[in-house]
């Protein structure tokens, strides 16, 4: 009974293997365009949600301390 199900997982192995490449795959992509667009922030800015770089508040802790 257990070969039944041994054969049956190694007949299921490469559609599993090609489903966890391309989603590794998808998201290797996706963290490479958001490392090309916001730099090392990109870990902190990959959803979609008001993005403000070190940058921007460096300069306006810089602004606040001017004034």
């Amino acid at each position: 009974m257990k070969i039944i199900y041994f054969i049956l997982r190694l007949l299921a192995c490469p559609f599993v293997f090609f489903i966890i490449f391309i989603s590794t795959t998808y998201h290797a992509i996706r963290k490479t365009i958001l490392f090309l667009i916001y730099g090392g922030e990109f870990i902190t800015y990959e959803e979609k949600m008001n993005r403000h770089t070190i940058q921007e508040v460096y300069l306006k802790i810089v602004e606040q301390q001017n004034n």
